[in-house]
């Protein structure tokens, strides 16, 4: 699509009313294409490992939109790992099963025929282990006693 830009000067209109709304009637109006802006962004993201995460942006400007995600710059698509969605003016993506391999920074941009926008967020793994060793004391004027036991969590 070319979108043309043309300058008008306005002047007073004629004294003569008659004729006013013939000069009117010959101009014509061109819609406001606007590009794409995201108006809400994704936050950063600190994720439990297994767990799914949303990642999701809201578009203002004139649709239709071209929308692309991409992960550490290598564009991403709909897949067992991945839902991408686009409708209207949101879109998103759903990770699922978060692991170590989908840490990293993801990007959603989004054109249109007159710009493009890109918005940016980084996903983290949370540490959640306290496995490890513990030691239980308990004192008294009797005396004291001590116990240990070693902490694993499954799935690390």
């Amino acid at each position: 699509m070319r979108v043309v830009t043309t300058s008008v000067k306005l002047t007073t209109l004629p004294a003569r009313p008659a004729v006013a709304p013939k000069l009117l009637s010959n101009c014509s109006f061109l819609p406001l294409l606007e590009p794409p802006v995201f108006s809400r962004k994704p936050s950063p993201v600190d994720i439990v490992k297994g767990s799914e995460v949303i990642l999701e942006c809201e578009i203002s400007g004139t649709p239709p939109f071209d929308v692309a995600w991409f992960k550490d710059r290598r564009q991403i698509r709909s897949s067992k790992k991945y839902k991408v969605t686009a409708k209207n003016y949101h879109t998103g993506v759903r990770i699922l099963n978060v692991e170590a391999a989908d840490v990293g920074e993801y990007q959603c941009k989004a054109q249109n025929d007159v710009g493009s926008d890109t918005c940016v967020c980084t996903v983290k793994l949370k540490e959640t282990s306290s496995a490890g060793k513990y030691t239980c004391q308990i004192r008294n004027d009797a005396g004291s006693r001590e116990c240990m036991a070693t902490l694993t969590i499954l799935g690390w």
